[in-house]
């Protein structure tokens, strides 16, 4: 053993060490030619360094400075990625750099510059050249003078590939020819450890038992051999299951056939060894023709052949359908050893088949002809569609009943009874009782009609569905449990009927059959989640229970449903719930709206897009510019909208016709959605006009040049019909927020920039200049840092004592309020601060705030014993999350429930009391206690109202609208109701009546505390 394999070892390692030498030489060698390659560079580029930037250093001209660097960094031949120019101080005097231009939206400026500094010391090494004042003492050399500048620039890698120079090409070929060899070197090595490593014999005595390993086993001897006995060991296991298998070499010759392919070819072994395969087995295709034989393509194709169902013509003559496939042969060395074909005739398949396949057509032509009508109507009866059947059961043609009422084709009762309407027949309990239908016929004969009708919406439009039944040959001869049998089983709707327990079908029509492609035995398997898509189990057993439950009479619902085989079509299901059967049970009729869905898609792209160019309409541009100026609240970016004009349309149309202008509009449309953004919204009001609406701006400028920018797309003629058109636009701008408006003011505004834009000579881009007043500009100011202020801790918490007046005057409360210490505007009062996050759709946040930073203040100062109240909107109860969110912050910080007392206007408590009752329920068990902060009369009214939860105090605002007889009226209420009450920040006005009054009502003074803005006190931030 050691003796064969010590030369793979020698070999091995050889290779390995050659392989290692030539790679590190090869790259010695590239790094030598890229060191050469930026010398040569350096060389090319200090010249131009001295000679361009020099002139502009010296006069100080520092615009022109940055300029000529922007031109160097865009010159491709030079390679520079980075520029900047220092002066004698090591001042910056100008710099640009190809990642300049890198922005991360949100992240600091700081952060922003760190990457960029990254990239280009990624990119390559940084190099110093002095530069001379060229205005300097003539009477130095140049090398004498003390230079005035000094440049700093980064060369971009890979610049070997851009020196011609001839030592460069040499050294870099040299490392690429290096590599090269180790290549080779380590492939060769790789194979000769595998070699070395595998050991085919282990496999092999697993595979064949008997084969037992000798001492010094031949390990290709024992692999060739178990490989020439492989066929005759699957030949053997394929005759058990009824599948034939061929065997050919590589020159296509027939090695080896089983006893199955005896039979179905009609070859003999005898016959077959060493003939060609496709003179033995004969393929023929869907037409008859003959075809090469899957051993043949899985062997020029190198890959298996998939099975494939086609017909073999045996020796005799006799054709048979069979399922074939191919798999390619490899021996253990790795070399490719022909291919094997395992088939096997599925006459009995096809049978089975074409036998479903005529039931399935027979079943299909019996509801093709099912005697009943389809009516559509609206809510009132008028008939809005007929199908034939409907129409050949009345004798009427369609004009005749168009617009006309059901009342028409069926009188009885819905035209001599007024009380009976179309709608109580809806729902097969609701329709127990009412009168019989009877449908009258054009020529005036009667039959009795069976309805079915169904509530129908498409687009919002409230309708009926009524299905209407010919019942005559039936009421002569069925009893009532037959009829209701085929109205179940001939209903053109999908009609399933599930256990209400295990919820597998009991029943299902041959509408649903038909639809689905099932065996009714093996739909008695399924469940409604089977053959149900985009349906949740967790929605359906929602559904169910409300049905269960009694709350609803049916449930509607969308889904998809699944055929037998694999395609999808959707579907609108109603389900009921029938107690009186035993077991109970549960019915769903499944309605196919494949064509509704498409209508549906169809008009809502017409009624939000323009039928001439595709774009969106006035519709779509209002709603979505709207949603911008939302967007624009949260965030330090403007919106543009620019409205443009073509110039001299009119002429065009008159010239060159209506054809040639519409063109026109559609190559227009086409020009400005390559231009813009993804962001971008573009849109065709009507006629010549179109409206940009690009958000996320950060100045004038940028919406002032993508108006530049589209006015020089269309330097370009425009080629209609032949013709070399010279179309040219007039452009408005303005700009939100500081244009304030709505949607339709911002349209309107540009337009107005537009019509100055055409009487300045058209062809140009005008700015709809507005003038912002400083108290506007403040308000603006606010409404666009109050997240920045959230995020920086510029919000600052105040807690103002609520004191007893009755003795010993002790803190028995801490009310929670804020302030925002702006960096520009000051302080910035609460009304204030509440009203700009307001308008920028922050409040929640804000108040989420101030509840958490007055629950850690709380619990730092646990030790007075003290309850802290913190106000909040009503509207945070309705957030399903409320309650987690509150009880996740005070076990984050350790405050005892009890401690918190969240305090809501009345009419906010009362909604959550009705919508929001497992909020409520999740603080009140944990011990959060709840309180109303409003006016006086609000709180008395309030309360008065009732259906509100429990409360634990009442806060009132005591400012200037609030009389000192008002609030002894509120404390009157509060001692009646045997509630706390907290009068806060009483007025200097009505502080001193309303202790008069008090002491002719010192039975008020018992639970009740005053508080004054004046006490609060700020709380430092807390950094955790």
């Amino acid at each position: 053993m050691s003796r064969r394999i010590a030369p793979w070892w020698l070999a091995s390692l050889a290779i390995s060490a050659a392989a290692a030498c030539m790679a590190v030489f090869g790259l010695w060698q590239l790094s030598m030619a890229e060191d050469l390659a930026v010398a040569r560079k350096r060389a090319q580029v200090e010249p131009i360094f001295q000679e361009a930037l020099s002139s502009a250093i010296a006069a100080g001209r520092n615009d022109e400075l940055q300029a000529q660097l922007e031109a160097l960094i865009e010159a491709d031949d030079l390679g520079l990625v980075y520029i900047a120019i220092t002066g004698p101080r090591g001042e910056v005097l100008a710099y640009a750099g190809r990642y300049e231009r890198w922005h991360l939206p949100g992240a600091p400026l700081a952060v922003t510059q760190s990457l960029r500094l990254w990239a280009y010391r990624w990119t390559g090494r940084f190099q110093h050249q002095p530069l001379r004042n060229p205005l300097g003492d003539p009477a130095l050399a140049g090398d004498e003078q003390a230079p005035f500048a000094e440049a700093l620039y980064v060369i971009a890698p890979g610049v070997a590939g851009q020196v011609k120079d001839r030592a460069v090409l040499h050294l870099a070929w040299s490392g690429v020819i290096a590599f090269l060899f180790a290549s080779v070197a380590g492939i060769a090595s790789i194979f000769t450890w595998r070699r070395m490593l595998i050991n085919p014999a282990q496999w092999a005595e697993r595979l064949a038992p008997e084969l037992k390993v000798p001492l010094a086993p031949s390990h290709v001897d024992l692999d060739d051999k178990l490989h020439e006995q492989m066929p005759e060991r699957l030949g053997a296991q394929l005759d058990a299951l009824g599948s034939a298998l061929i065997v050919v070499d590589n020159e296509a010759c027939i090695r080896y056939l089983n006893d199955t392919a005896k039979q179905l070819t009609g070859w003999s072994s005898a016959d077959v060894q060493g003939r060609l395969v496709y003179s033995v087995f004969h393929p023929l295709d869907a037409r008859y023709s003959p075809m090469l034989t899957p051993a043949e393509v899985c062997m020029r194709d190198e890959r298996p052949y998939p099975p494939t169902e086609l017909r073999l013509r045996a020796r005799d003559g006799t054709q048979s359908p069979i399922e074939v496939m191919a798999l390619p042969l490899k021996r253990p060395s790795g070399l490719a050893d022909g291919a094997m074909m395992i088939f096997s005739e599925i006459s009995e398949r096809e049978k089975r088949i074409d036998q479903w396949r005529r039931q399935a057509r027979l079943t299909q032509g019996v509801l093709d002809h099912l005697s009943e009508g389809v009516l559509t109507t609206d809510p009132v009866g008028v008939i809005r569609f007929a199908n034939a059947r409907a129409l050949r059961m009345f004798g009427y043609v369609w004009e005749d009943i168009e617009g006309a009422s059901v009342s028409k084709l069926m009188p009885v009762p819905f035209l001599n009874s007024l009380s009976v309407r179309l709608t109580d027949y809806i729902g097969s309990e609701r329709a127990v009782g009412l009168p019989k239908v009877v449908g009258w016929r054009k020529d005036a004969t009667t039959f009795p009609v069976e309805l079915v009708v169904q509530n129908l919406t498409i687009e919002h439009a409230q309708g009926l569905l009524v299905i209407v039944r010919d019942i005559t040959e039936r009421l002569r001869s069925d009893n009532l449990s037959q009829r209701l049998g085929r109205l179940l089983d001939a209903a053109s709707d999908e009609v399933y009927i599930f256990d209400a327990q295990t919820l597998r079908f009991v029943e299902v029509n041959r509408g649903a059959r038909r639809n689905l492609g099932y065996h009714p035995s093996e739909m008695t398997h399924m469940t409604p989640l089977v053959i149900s898509e985009q349906l949740d189990a967790a929605a359906l057993h929602g559904y169910l229970d409300r049905l269960r439950e009694g709350t609803v009479e049916h449930v509607t619902y969308r889904c998809l449903h699944r055929r037998a085989d694999g395609s999808r079509y959707p579907v609108e299901v109603r389900l009921n719930y029938s107690r009186e059967e035993e077991p109970p049970v549960f019915m769903a009729i499944a309605v196919d709206i494949t064509e509704r869905e498409q209508v549906e898609q169809r008009l809502h792209h017409m009624a939000h897009h323009d039928a001439l160019t595709g774009l969106p309409n006035r519709v779509t541009l209002l709603d979505r510019l709207g949603q911008a100026i939302l967007a624009s609240r949260r965030s330090n970016r403007q919106i543009g909208v620019l409205y443009l004009d073509v110039d001299h349309f009119k002429a065009i149309n008159d010239q060159h016709g209506h054809q040639a202008g519409d063109e026109v509009l559609r190559q227009i449309a086409e020009r400005l959605r390559r231009v813009l953004r993804a962001s971008d919204t573009v849109a065709r009001l009507g006629g010549d006009e179109f409206v940009i609406v690009a958000p996320g701006l950060r100045l004038e400028d940028d919406a002032l040049s993508l108006g530049r920018k589209i006015l020089e797309l269309f330097n370009r003629p425009m080629s209609i019909e032949g013709l070399e058109l010279d179309v040219r636009l007039s452009i408005g701008v303005t700009l939100c927020p500081v244009d304030e408006g709505d949607a339709e003011t911002l349209l309107r505004h540009a337009d107005q920039a537009m019509y100055r834009s055409k009487q300045s000579g058209r062809g140009r881009c005008t700015l709809n200049r507005i003038e912002v007043s400083p108290e506007r500009r403040r308000r603006l100011d606010l409404e666009r840092d109050v997240q920045t202020g959230l995020t920086l801790g510029q919000f600052r918490l105040l807690l103002m004592p609520l004191e007893r007046l009755e003795p010993p005057h002790d803190s028995t409360a801490l009310l929670a309020g804020f302030y925002w210490s702006h960096p520009e505007h000051g302080r910035i009062e609460p009304a204030e601060a509440i009203a700009s996050a307001g308008r920028a759709g922050q409040v929640g946040d804000v108040e989420l705030w101030c509840l958490r930073a007055a629950v850690f203040a709380a619990r730092a100062m646990i030790d007075r014993g003290t309850e802290v109240i913190v106000p909040i909107a009503g509207w945070h109860w309705l957030h399903p999350e409320f309650g987690a969110r509150v009880i996740e912050v005070l076990r984050a910080c350790g405050l005892p429930a009890q401690k918190l007392v969240i305090a809501t206007d009345a009419a906010g408590l009362r909604e959550a009391r009705h919508s929001a009752q497992d909020n409520l329920y999740r603080l009140c068990s944990e011990g959060v206690r709840l309180a109303i902060h409003d006016t006086a009369p609000a709180i008395i009214d309030g309360i008065r109202r009732g259906g509100l939860p429990p409360l634990a105090l009442l806060v009132v605002d005591g400012g200037s609208q609030e009389t000192p007889e008002s609030l002894i009226e509120v404390a009157a209420f509060a001692r009646e109701q045997e509630l706390r009450l907290a009068i806060v920040d009483i007025g200097d006005d009505n502080r001193a009546p309303f202790v008069e009054l008090l002491g002719q009502r010192w039975d008020l003074v018992t639970g009740l505390s005053i508080g004054a803005a004046g006490h609060a006190f700020e709380v430092p931030p807390l950094h955790r």
